[in-house]
C-alpha cells in the first residue's frame, strides 16, 4: 500500500481524480511553471508525484486509486491484472475492516472496482460476506428495538399488557437478528440459481454459479446502510439490485442488458408482485373507510 498523494498547500490527502483539495480548495490540477516535474499525459501540468508502478509521474487528473489504496497513473491502473478487493485481503487486514472497506468501494466506485476484482471466489468467502451484511442491515434496528423494549419492561409504572407487549417485541426483534443471515443466506442461493439459469437463457455465458454466487454476496454491500436504524432498510434494497446487474456485467464480462436481464427478470418480479399486493391491501383498506 502506498501513501496517498498530499495537498502542497495544507499536506491533506487527497482523494482520487481530484481538482481542488477538498480540505483547504486549493486547485490541484495546476500548469507547470518554471522547472517543476510535468505530468508525463499532460506536459503542461504539475505532476503530483510518481505512478508507483511504472515511475510516470502524474497529475491529479491521472492518479487513481486502485483496490488496493495504491495511487496508479491511468495506464497501470487499466492493465492491472485482477486487484483484490479488501475482502479477498481479509486474512491480512482483518475481517471487519475487510468487510466495510469492501462496501465503502463498491458504494463509492463500483463499476471500477467490479472490473478489476477476481472473478471468481470460494463459496464460503461469498457467503460469509453476505452474513456479515445481513447482520449489519438488521443490527442496530433491532438494538433499538431491544432498548425499547427494556426500558419499558422495567419502567416501574407499566401495567401488564404493556409489559407483555413489550416482552413480546424483546423477542421479536432478539428472533429476527438471529434468523436474518440464515435467511439472507438461503435468497441468496435461490435468487442466484434463478438468476443464474437467466443468465444462460439470455447467452450471457457466465462464468460459473461460484461466480454469480460472488456477485450476489458482493451486491448485498448497500446493507452496511442498515446500521442507520429504521431508515436504512428502505435504501438498500434498489442499491443493491443496481449493485447486483453491475457485478453479473462486470464479473461475468458479459453486455449491460444481459446483466439486467439476469439481474431484475426475477428479483424485480418480485418487487413488482410485492408492490401490487401492497396496493391491493391499501385500496381495500381505503375502500373500507369509504364504505
Amino acid at each position: 500500500m502506498t501513501a496517498a498523494p498530499c495537498c502542497g498547500a495544507c499536506g491533506a490527502a487527497l482523494e482520487p481524480e481530484s481538482v481542488y483539495c477538498s480540505f483547504c480548495g486549493a486547485r490541484l490540477v495546476e500548469r507547470a511553471k518554471g522547472e517543476e516535474v510535468r505530468c508525463a499525459v499532460h506536459p503542461e501540468l504539475k505532476a503530483i508525484r510518481p505512478c508507483p508502478r511504472c515511475g510516470t509521474f502524474a497529475c491529479g487528473e491521472c492518479l487513481v486509486r486502485s483496490a488496493l489504496d495504491e495511487w496508479l497513473c491511468a495506464a497501470c491502473h487499466e492493465r492491472s491484472p485482477d486487484v483484490p478487493l479488501p475482502w479477498d485481503l481479509r486474512g491480512e487486514v482483518g475481517h471487519l475492516k475487510a468487510f466495510f472497506r469492501t462496501c465503502w468501494l463498491l458504494l463509492k466506485a463500483p463499476s471500477r472496482s467490479l472490473r478489476a476484482a477476481p472473478r471468481a471466489a470460494p463459496i464460503s468467502s461469498s457467503v460469509l460476506f453476505a452474513v456479515l451484511a445481513n447482520v449489519a442491515s438488521v443490527a442496530t434496528t433491532c438494538a433499538l428495538y431491544v432498548l425499547m423494549a427494556v426500558v419499558a419492561q422495567f419502567r416501574s409504572d407499566a401495567a401488564g399488557g404493556a409489559r407483555e407487549e413489550a416482552l413480546m417485541m424483546l423477542v421479536g426483534a432478539v428472533s429476527y437478528l438471529v434468523l436474518a443471515p440464515g435467511i439472507g443466506l438461503a435468497a441468496m442461493f435461490v435468487l442466484g440459481g434463478l438468476d443464474h439459469l437467466v443468465l444462460r437463457a439470455v447467452g450471457a455465458k457466465p462464468g460459473g454459479f461460484p461466480v454469480t454466487l460472488r456477485a450476489v454476496a458482493l451486491s448485498s454491500a448497500p446493507m452496511v446502510l442498515g446500521l442507520i436504524p429504521l431508515c436504512g432498510c428502505y435504501v438498500f434494497p434498489l442499491w443493491g439490485l443496481v449493485l447486483k446487474v453491475l457485478a453479473y456485467r462486470a464479473l461475468h464480462r458479459t453486455s449491460g442488458w444481459k446483466a439486467a436481464a439476469g439481474g431484475l427478470a426475477v428479483s424485480g418480479g418480485l418487487l413488482l408482485a410485492f408492490a401490487g399486493l401492497m396496493a391491493l391491501v391499501i385500496r381495500n383498506d381505503l375502500r373500507g373507510l369509504l364504505e
